[in-house]
């Protein structure tokens, strides 16, 4: 196969970067440590937004809250769960974290939610209120939430694509993905925090 000009190469590039479907672009599988993801298009992070490093790390959050919380009522089972999960959380964060080698997508996000909110069902009655991941979670909650509001009220369609949320502006706005993400996670670890601190104090 003849290699492509310049020209080609600059067309390619244009119709990849430009293209509704999400295209991802890994560099060789004989590196040491595995494939990186080397380019990742418009559509890729319309599908799936920037904050792959904050989802994970909101794993990580909510499963210590929901373990620290667990071992305040005495609710051991829900507590070795929640180690679990959080372990599968930090284990993953170094090939998630920017540069990332890859990403856990939806099964990924799915597996992580599910968990997290049957923890949550059979941990109520054990006394761990909901309200201690909702705080947790505050930041990509009240993120949501709100640009869902905005979004309705503008008359958009929600079920489309977009690049609205917060941090998809603060990272527009030219913070790094690590920073946003990085925010997220500490503004989330800190409300979790208060919520089990909460949660300690009125079990006395």
């Amino acid at each position: 196969m003849s290699e492509l000009s310049t020209e080609q190469l600059r067309l390619l590039g244009s119709a990849v970067d430009a293209a509704e479907h999400g295209i991802a672009i890994l560099t060789s599988v004989n590196e040491d440590k595995g494939p990186r993801i080397a380019f990742v298009n418009d559509g890729f992070c319309r599908l799936y937004g920037t904050k792959r490093e904050a989802a994970i790390g909101q794993t990580l959050v909510a499963a210590f809250t929901l373990l620290a919380g667990a071992l305040v009522v005495h609710a051991f089972t829900i507590a070795v769960f929640a180690a679990c999960l959080a372990a599968v959380a930090a284990g993953f964060i170094p090939f998630n974290w920017s540069p990332a080698r890859c990403f856990m997508g939806d099964a990924g996000s799915y597996f992580c939610g599910g968990t997290l909110a049957a923890l949550l069902i059979i941990g109520q009655r054990s006394g761990i209120p909901l309200l201690l991941v909702g705080l947790a979670s505050a930041p990509f909650l009240a993120d949501a939430g709100l640009t869902l509001v905005i979004r309705l009220a503008k008359g958009n369609r929600i079920w489309q694509a977009h690049r609205s949320h917060i941090y998809q502006r603060m990272v527009s706005a030219g913070w790094s993905h690590a920073r946003v993400a990085t925010l997220y996670i500490a503004v989330a670890a800190l409300a979790g925090a208060l919520a089990v601190l909460y949660l300690a104090r009125s079990t006395q």
